[in-house]
Parts: structure tokens; sequence; C-alpha cells
């Protein structure tokens, strides 16, 4: 038999069946949509071994990020080049540079939405 959708309240203690972890609801989203589509704001206690966890500091993933990006910046810019003045000679570009430079592409991208995120 399926659980009639009521609607919770703050400090309902709810299990979050996607996650398969318990927690406490702190806020209820809008009234003005449907019981079943409402966002809830949970709050998750869970337990973990000293090994597990570290200290967060925001400036120093920061930094991190912003190095690694320039990093990733630097060596796309070398190979962009690289490949632009075998262009410009008329020679032909090597399958293995492409590749290289695609990859390189693709991982400045991917760092660089990630620094976007911070």
């Amino acid at each position: 038999m399926a659980e009639e959708m009521t609607p919770r309240k703050p400090n309902d203690e709810v299990y979050i069946k996607s996650l398969k972890l318990y927690g406490r609801v702190l806020r209820v989203g809008p009234a003005d949509e449907s019981v079943g589509e409402r966002p809830y704001k949970v709050q998750i206690t869970t337990y973990c071994r000293r090994a597990e966890v570290e200290l967060y500091d925001p400036k120093a993933t920061q930094e991190q990020r912003r190095a690694s990006l320039q990093d990733k910046t630097e060596r796309l810019e070398i190979l962009q080049k690289g490949v632009e003045a075998v262009i410009a000679t008329g020679g032909n570009v090597e399958p293995e540079t492409v590749r290289e430079y695609l990859v390189a592409l693709e991982e400045h991208q991917k760092e660089l939405s990630r620094y976007a995120a911070l």
C-alpha cells in the first residue's frame, strides 16, 4: 500500500530514500506546489572516522584551484601556439599533437568550470 503524501513539518525525522540516510526537516518549501513536489531543506547527520575527515579551508581550496587553472591554461596555450605554428608554415599537424591538444582543452574546460563554481 502506498504511503499517503502528507506534508512534512520542521523537526520531522525523515528517511531520504535516494541517499539511504536519515535526517531532520529544517524548512519546508513554498505551499503553492503539490505535496509530492514541495522541496524540503533537510539536515543530515552522518558519522565518520577521523581518517575520513579533514578541515575545510576555503581560501586554500581556492588558491589550489587557481594554481591548477593557471597550470592548465599555460599548458593549453603552449600546445595551441605549437599547433598554430605548424599550420602557419603549411605543415601537417600530427594526430598525437591534436590528441594532446584536445585532452589539454578538455582538462582546461573542466578546471574552468570547477573554478567558476567557487
